[in-house]
């Protein structure tokens, strides 16, 4: 499995455990959770959404099987941005999970 993390942006300390869990328990190629977004120490927003949506998803939310990296011809080096990555495996029926829980906090 593969998960990303940005510098700006941290894990709550059960991120891994309940992503890969719910990867295993639904069969699903990738999933993904809510991140919440924090602006001179205080929260601002909540941001994730079923279906996954272009400005509603972060790398820093998903964890995916590492044989995605191989789907529709995606480079690690070679997307323009987060929602280019899943729009590609979408568009090849990549199966999906999302976990309505905040995981991950993105410091802006």
């Amino acid at each position: 499995y593969i998960a990303y993390l940005d510098d700006d942006n941290e894990f709550l300390p059960f991120h891994i455990e309940m992503l890969t869990s719910l990867l295993e328990e639904k069969n699903a190629d990738f999933v993904y959770s809510k991140m919440q977004i924090i602006q001179n120490g205080k929260i601002i927003r909540e941001v994730g959404s079923v279906p996954p949506i272009i400005g509603a998803i972060d790398t820093s939310i998903i964890l995916h099987k590492a044989e995605l990296l191989n789907a529709a011809n995606w480079r690690p080096s070679g997307y323009a941005d987060d929602w280019d990555l899943v729009s590609r495996w979408l568009d090849n029926n990549a199966k999906y999970a999302f976990l309505d829980k905040v995981t991950m906090t993105y410091h802006k």
